[in-house]
């Protein structure tokens, strides 16, 4: 297995790649080929990592000029002012390899990077630092270079490292647009011309024995059938056939993680079918040598290269008696839930505990499953330490994204620390078998959950590794980071502050207003003639508002899903809104909410495995009963910028909170994670109300046992 980088790059390869010049591709015209020559210029580099913290602050532009491109790995080869080169990958934009590109894809670029980017001067912007050297945004005046890369179908869009862009959605547009009007490689004769030949990728997955999962040129994943062959069905949901493991095992041990060359058989509109290359080999045709897949009449293609190769490799395995062939059949794997016997058995002594797994599915953010295939189990684990955060949709897709895209079917190290038995999750450590890379570290890197670097159950010797990890999101304000609401440093750590709760979002969030001096001064100088707002149209990523006639600018600052906070820029004071989806702002009306943010409810979660109607039932209820429009009391437990609050009914010390009585009424379950020791006590009291909901059937106990 290659060793991958956090943003789908294979870091082995980037690096040694960075360090020399451009490679010379074939089948190039003579125009081209000059090109080429004068791309490869210069591009020798020593350090990816070379510039100073000043240059990295958050929000410097850096003024350089493009000298070339690194054509394997996709690295544009920068030269700050300094003399000083380094390597940069554009965020949002997918990683081509040019020089094995059809010829059609690789003119295109290089004619545009010869004529509109090579020995220019932009302004670059930094985002982050990558395994192969740095993430960032070239700009020309108005022009973002990805974005007119994406328009003119030069580029695919990557939708791993938009996170940093502050408009992915645009991108995406644009790449979209390309496609609708056929411009660049998106016309029908390009395409077509593409994806008749080999064309290089990315193998993600193994669903099953006979299919596979690819990341194609544009970072999207698409699903093919093995053509040609049909191997013993395997399944992660109960009895597989004879030797079905042993090939869906083979193919992954084969393929996982590498770069492969697949040739489309048949492209049909329900399914494709593939042949894999990896170097020299056809997976198809060891499959067969192997005694691990028959010739299938209903997948022989017409236009397959390799029917010849794959007949005789059949033909070996069944004169040989190899595999399926043999005269020894073994029992078939049998996929089970580990009961309550071989958990006690797992967790007897320290030894068992480290265990070898194969990672088969990501349910969260945080929450993965795992066979063990000396065990013929599954187990259902939490990464420890890691606490997602509750209740942000994006956030979580684009975790267990990136979870995925590093570690879905690789094999890897198991040290389980301990078993939490009010959810039913081993609590583990997880280390890639080949690379040793933490399975926390990309989805820390990336700000998309946080790290509790107190945990009491985390014997890991990289604390500081993925505190520093934290802290570089925190300030580059990338993923949770970058959404959480400017205002939330209003809300004092140690002191309760009164509040009205003006929307609830889910169970445990919540919009809430202040009760201060500030809103006072913005009502009055709202109220009289201000009572609604107008929604025009957007110019870029701010709205224009109108009052009695009078436009007024306001500027999107915060996304949660289809709610969006603006900021009236024109009154000078902090005044923040709702508007109810921007997609439909032609019609919409929004009433503006001053000196509000949004708060979510620390030690508790939401149901995981809740329906809509159950959902749906919980907000009405807490709207009803508990908030909307109430005045409440909240106080920030924790020293971090994350508005996690403890929300109570009055600021008196024995106060009841809303914690207490959305686990109490069956609403919410109290989190898995370990906590610091100051708020065990709470901890510990708000499990054992949720033990009592749970045996008296309250609320979605009543369901189903599994919710969590």
């Amino acid at each position: 297995m290659n060793n991958q980088g956090f943003l789908g790059v294979n870091s082995d390869q980037a690096k040694s790649d960075a360090t020399k010049s451009v490679n010379i591709g074939k089948d190039v015209d003579a125009g081209t080929l000059g090109n080429l020559n004068k791309i490869a210029k210069s591009n020798e580099i020593k350090d990816p990592h070379p510039l100073s913290d000043k240059e990295l602050a958050e929000n410097a532009q850096l003024r350089i000029t493009l000298l070339g491109i690194s054509m394997e790995s996709f690295l544009f080869i920068c030269v700050n002012e300094n003399g000083v080169k380094f390597p940069v990958e554009l965020a949002g934009i997918a990683h081509t390899n040019i020089t094995s590109s059809s010829p059609i894809i690789r003119n295109l670029f290089i004619d545009f990077f010869v004529e509109n980017l090579l020995d220019k001067q932009f302004l670059l912007r930094i985002h982050t630092k990558s395994p192969n050297g740095y993430v960032g945004t070239l700009t020309q005046g108005n022009r973002d270079i990805g974005a007119t890369m994406l328009i003119k179908g030069i580029v695919r869009f990557n939708s791993l490292t938009s996170n940093y862009l502050s408009k992915p959605n645009h991108f995406q547009a644009l790449e979209t647009t390309a496609k609708r009007q056929g411009t660049g490689i998106w016309a029908d004769t390009n395409y077509k011309e593409i994806r008749t030949k080999p064309f290089p990728a990315q193998i993600l997955a193994i669903p099953s024995s006979n299919t596979f999962t690819i990341i194609n040129e544009s970072g999207d994943e698409e699903l093919f059938y093995l053509s040609t062959v049909h191997c013993p069905d395997f399944s992660f949901n109960g009895i597989s056939e004879p030797f079905g493991f042993e090939a869906w095992n083979f193919i992954r041990e084969t393929v996982i993680g590498k770069e492969v060359y697949i040739t489309l058989d048949d492209d049909r509109a329900d399914k494709k079918f593939a042949t894999i290359k990896i170097g020299n080999e056809i997976l198809n045709e060891m499959l067969c040598r192997k005694g691990l897949a028959l010739l299938s009449i209903n997948r022989v293609r017409k236009n397959s290269d390799y029917i010849e190769q794959i007949r005789n490799a059949y033909l070996y395995a069944q004169e040989n008696q190899i595999g399926i062939f043999g005269s020894e059949i073994p029992k078939p794997v049998l996929v089970k839930e580990l009961n309550r016997e071989d958990r006690d058995l797992l967790m007897a002594d320290e030894y068992s505990r480290n265990v070898r797994a194969i990672i088969v599915e990501v349910t969260g953010s945080v929450y993965l499953k795992l066979f063990v295939p000396s065990l013929q189990t599954i187990l259902r684990v939490s990464l420890v330490g890691l606490v997602p955060l509750q209740s942000n949709d994006w956030t979580s897709r684009r975790a267990m994204e990136v979870l995925r895209r590093c570690f879905l079917h690789h094999e890897v190290d198991v040290t389980i620390t301990r078993y939490a038995e009010h959810s039913r999750y081993y609590r583990v450590l997880i280390y890639d078998s080949i690379s040793k890379l933490d399975a926390r570290v990309p989805p820390v890197h990336e700000g998309l959950v946080h790290y509790n670097k107190l945990a009491t159950d985390d014997p890991s010797t990289n604390k500081d590794e993925l505190e520093q990890h934290a802290e570089e999101a925190r300030s580059k304000s990338i993923g949770i980071f970058k959404s959480e609401g400017r205002n939330s440093s209003q809300i004092p750590k140690d002191k309760a502050i009164p509040v009205i709760i003006t929307k609830v979002i889910d169970e445990t969030t919540y919009a809430v207003q202040a009760q201060n001096d500030n809103s006072t001064k913005v009502n009055e100088l709202l109220k009289a003639d201000f009572p609604q707002l107008e929604l025009l149209p957007m110019e870029d990523q701010y709205v224009i508002m109108v009052r009695n006639g009078v436009n007024y600018r306001a500027q999107v600052v915060r996304n949660r899903g289809p709610e969006v906070f603006v900021n009236l820029i024109d009154y000078g004071v902090d005044v923040w809104s709702f508007v109810s989806d921007l997609r439909k702002y032609d019609d919409e009306l929004m009433q503006y909410q001053p000196n509000g943010f949004v708060v979510s409810l620390a030690f508790i979660q939401p149901f995981r495995n809740r329906s809509k109607q159950f959902t749906e039932t919980c907000l009405n209820y807490i709207a009803n009963i508990f908030a909307l429009g109430n005045s409440v009391y909240i106080r920030r437990p924790f020293d971090r910028e994350l508005p996690c609050v403890m929300m109570m009914m009055n600021d008196t010390p024995a106060a009841m909170t809303l914690q207490y009585a959305l686990v109490h009424d069956g609403i919410c379950t109290v989190i898995d994670e370990d906590v610091h020791q100051l708020f065990l006590p709470v901890v510990k009291e708000l499990r054992k109300v949720m033990a009592n909901a749970k045996e008296n059937k309250f609320g979605g106990w009543s369901l189903q046992e599994s919710l969590i």
